[in-house]
């Protein structure tokens, strides 16, 4: 009931944008322009969706300068044989990304045997949608494209970009240890465990202990055969003295992330 309320408040909301966009962003318009961030080959997004949609991606990328994309297309093939590597080629060809790095992220969809693709390119973009935060970032998206919702599944994508970018801007980034969901995840596991092998230990100390019987006089606890002690004597034999070279290394930093590309992929 929830999902269907959701998605008629997503209609209505369109519409009513629609309305008051119808216009100012031509869904046509040529590669490469600044206003431009919803691409769509003919007949695949409704053009007045697509306007809705395209002003609030430019709002989202205009925050935090780094550019929030959709590029639907009948069949990725027709650039590269390789997803990734066909993705690379329209983000090039499309000319996106903003900053001097040509900051984005790109979500492509392909239609013909219903691909999809996350391609990330600059280094504030890399240190924002990581391999998790593009876990999550398809989360967000997969169920509405399953459904053929390709409007609400979009508007998910751009809004779950903006509160990760505001994360990223903070200086925060999405992260599976700064998932707060995750953390309380971790720390039910842990008291869990805690607990189970608390009362696995304070078992097997109960059951140890069920033929155990109090002794009333201290010869009880002697053998039968009694104590005997025939020679005592402490021998100093040798001493062993070892010693190691503390090693002292200059600090650095290990490569990754950088500004390059990084991708995830799958089927919706």
């Amino acid at each position: 009931m929830r999902k269907k309320i959701k998605k008629i408040c997503m209609a209505v909301v369109l519409f009513m944008m629609a309305l008051s966009l119808a216009g100012t962003v031509n869904a046509a318009e040529p590669a490469g322009s600044g206003d431009q961030y919803i691409y769509y080959e003919e007949g695949l997004l409704d053009d007045g969706a697509s306007r809705v949609l395209n002003s609030r991606a430019a709002e989202v990328s205009g925050a935090y300068d780094s550019g929030v994309y959709m590029v639907m297309v009948n069949d990725y093939k027709a650039w590269d044989a390789d997803l990734d590597l066909a993705a690379q080629e329209i983000y090039e060809e499309l000319g996106l990304g903003l900053r001097d790095d040509r900051d984005g992220i790109m979500l492509l969809l392909s239609m013909r045997e219903r691909d999809y693709i996350l391609l990330v390119h600059g280094v504030f973009a890399n240190e924002t949608y990581g391999e998790y935060a593009r876990d999550v970032l398809a989360d967000a998206f997969l169920e509405e494209f399953g459904e053929n919702d390709f409007p609400a599944g979009i508007s998910d994508y751009i809004e779950e970009c903006g509160h990760m970018l505001a994360l990223s801007a903070e200086g925060t980034p999405l992260t599976r240890e700064s998932n707060p969901q995750y953390q309380l995840l971790k720390w039910l596991i842990s008291l869990g465990l805690g607990i189970a092998v608390g009362l696995v230990i304070a078992a097997l100390i109960r059951s140890r202990m069920n033929n155990v019987a109090e002794k009333t006089q201290a010869d009880q606890y002697v053998s039968e055969d009694g104590v005997r002690i025939t020679l005592r004597r402490d021998q100093f034999t040798h001493m062993t003295q070892t010693r190691v070279k503390i090693e002292t290394h200059s600090s650095g930093s290990s490569g990754g992330g950088g500004g390059g590309y990084s991708s995830s992929s799958g089927k919706f």
